[in-house]
């Protein structure tokens, strides 16, 4: 799971690992927890990363993605509203290096909010598949007629792309529909 916290929640489970009777939960703050192994607390555990995978989060990602955009467009008509001004003008040269300095400025901008784009994109696609999981994972533990013995889990389906999980999930409904 990735952070869909932004930063803002200390307490933000990404994953857990359980290892020699112990569980080793991983959270989005860096830190580490260890606790003793039981069946009850890893249930409490997976309870608590599907409560942070909520629609609140979700629209927090998709402002700052609506932000992102936005800022990226003002900038990308700047740097062409400048670039248009420099080719049609003689200016001095100090006047120039100011104007050429809130080029780059204003670049680099456009840069690091086009990468922002991609992550929070990434970040939204990575919550819908586990919304995706979560609304299936009876279903996807049903049987294991696709070969899988390991029980799938809001844990261990990072590594799971959301169009495999999709594709898994209606071949599954196909299944249970015979």
């Amino acid at each position: 799971m990735k952070d869909y916290s932004l930063g803002k929640k200390k307490n933000f489970i990404l994953n857990y690992k359980v290892r020699n009777d112990l569980i080793i939960i991983n959270f989005a703050n860096k830190n580490t927890r260890i606790i003793p192994y039981s069946k009850d607390k890893e249930i409490t555990i997976l309870k608590l990363m599907k409560m942070q995978i909520n629609n609140d989060f979700e629209r927090k990602i998709k402002k700052k993605v609506e932000n992102s955009t936005k800022l990226s467009a003002v900038c990308l008509g700047l740097m062409a509203l400048v670039s248009g001004f420099i080719l049609l003008t003689n200016l001095p040269f100090n006047i120039g290096a100011i104007i050429y300095t809130c080029l780059a400025i204003n670049t680099s901008i456009f840069i690091k909010k086009s990468f922002d784009i991609i992550k929070y994109k990434r970040l939204l696609k990575d919550l819908n598949k586990n919304k995706l999981f979560i609304e299936n994972e009876i279903i996807l533990n049903e049987s294991k007629s696709y070969g899988d013995k390991k029980r799938l889990t809001i844990n261990n389906i990072n590594s799971i792309s959301y169009n495999r999980l999709n594709n898994l999930v209606k071949y599954k409904k196909r299944v249970l529909k015979k």
